[in-house]
């Protein structure tokens, strides 16, 4: 008896040990799983900040084109608004001065640089209009080149204080458009009989149509933009060519699921 109960100790030992590696390895895979998730998480962060980063850089690229755009814009307006000043004119037998430009004799010159004065206004209200829309666009919606204009109406019924708002700054911005564009066709036509009644020669008749040339694009544009902006809700961009349309929510405003 005595040389048989080695012999079942040992057999318990080998079983013990059999049944111990299995659960050993479980625990290995287990902890190497843990890890390889870990890095899975690990790595997901990064892309995610690295979106928004770049998200954060696009905004930021879009700003900037609205910066210097606008400031080429108001060196334009400013020049073919005062026509009574910027057009070239006689005084005497030599071209007006540029405080002979300013200090008309006639009560009509003094009408058409008040003329002049009010269409620069009325083009700094549309400016600031034009200005804080577009603002508010990159804020709170993208441009997504798979889509087209008319998807940003089909998205905003789910975000009614972005559409709330975007529907007043195109209604603000299609009135300001409307006034500004009946008040330049009055000044064109006041300036144009007061600069070529004081014809000098050619450069009277050029400068003249160059520094309306300088804004009747944009007039135009501006026109345009925010037409079919109010008519259709939609968020066609007035500075960032080739006629951007924001038509998808920004990322950093869509809603959690």
């Amino acid at each position: 008896m005595s040389d048989i109960e080695p012999v079942t100790t040992n057999n318990q030992e080998q079983s013990t040990n059999v049944n111990q590696e299995p659960s050993t390895n479980t625990n290995q895979q287990v902890i190497e799983l843990s890890e390889v998730s870990l890095e899975e998480d690990d790595t997901m962060l990064e892309e995610k900040d690295e979106v928004k980063k770049v998200q954060k850089d696009q905004d930021q690229e879009q700003k900037y084109k609205v910066y210097l755009l606008f400031m080429i814009e108001i060196f334009k307006v400013a020049m073919a608004s005062f026509l009574s000043i910027s057009v070239v004119q006689k005084c005497d037998d030599s071209i007006c001065s540029f405080s002979q430009n300013i200090e008309r004799k006639s009560a009509y010159g003094n009408i058409v640089i008040a003329v002049n004065t009010a269409n620069i206004l009325a083009f700094g209200i549309l400016y600031f209009i034009e200005f804080n829309r577009e603002m508010f666009m990159i804020k709170y919606l993208d441009v997504d080149k798979h889509h087209g204009d008319y998807h940003l109406p089909s998205l905003l019924d789910g975000y009614d204080d972005i559409k709330i708002r975007l529907i007043s700054y195109n209604k603000n911005y299609y009135l300001s458009t409307k006034v500004l564009l009946g008040l330049t066709s009055l000044n064109w036509v006041l300036s144009g009989v007061l600069v070529l009644s004081s014809y000098y020669s050619m450069k009277t008749v050029t400068s003249f149509i160059t520094n309306i040339l300088l804004v009747i694009t944009k007039l135009s544009d501006s026109y345009g933009v925010s037409k079919q902006s109010t008519k259709n809700n939609y968020g066609l961009s007035a500075y960032i060519k080739e006629y951007t349309s924001f038509n998808v929510i920004d990322k950093d405003h869509v809603h959690k699921e």
